[in-house]
Parts: C-alpha cells; structure tokens; sequence
C-alpha cells in the first residue's frame, strides 16, 4: 500500500473518535486535497469518508460487545456527531440496529 495512504489510516485509526477533516489527512500525509482522495480511493476502493465510517462502526462494535455503555456513549467513544446519526449509519452499515446487534452479540 501507498505510504501515505498508510499514514492517513494509522491516523484516523488512532483518531476515530474526533472530528477528522480530509484538511487533516491531507497535512498528515504530505499531500495536496486535489491528490488525497483519488489517491486514498485507488488504493482502498472506497473515499476517505467512507473509510472512517467503516472503522467507526467497527469501533462500535467493539462497544457494544463490552456491553457496558449506553448507545449515547458508544456513539460518541465511536466519533459519531449524535446517538441518531450513529444508529442510522449503524443499521446501514449492519443491517441491524445497535441493540439488535448487542443481542445477537450476547447469543453467539
């Protein structure tokens, strides 16, 4: 992979959970806005925006499965803006919602 893809990665990875802009990205990883997401694209098939979301949902599942924190502070441990907008990008994402996903974790 791309070392500055790999650069913009370890930095949302690390960040997940704050407002990360592609202005961030691009200072991060020594690139201009024009590159930054043509590049990010070619290298992970999808946007930077669209990667962000995936690890923020992943990260909230992580959550979830400890089992102790409310849907409001699993959204924002997560990086998301509201508990709404997380459940929605949640149910997107999974196809079940947040507390679906937290019972269907339990019975496995």
């Amino acid at each position: 992979m791309n070392k500055h893809v790999t650069t913009m990665i370890d930095y949302m990875k690390t960040n997940v959970e704050v407002g990360i802009t592609l202005a961030d990205l691009s200072r991060v990883s020594n690139i201009s806005l024009s590159q930054l997401v043509r590049l990010f694209k070619k290298h992970t098939g999808v946007t930077p925006h669209q990667y962000l979301i995936q690890l923020r949902i992943e990260r909230a599942k992580q959550l979830i499965r400890c089992g102790n924190l409310s849907g409001k502070e699993i959204a924002v441990h997560a990086g998301f803006s509201d508990q709404a907008h997380f459940t929605k990008l949640f149910k997107r994402m999974t196809g079940m919602s947040p507390l679906q996903y937290a019972s269907h974790s339990r019975n496995d």
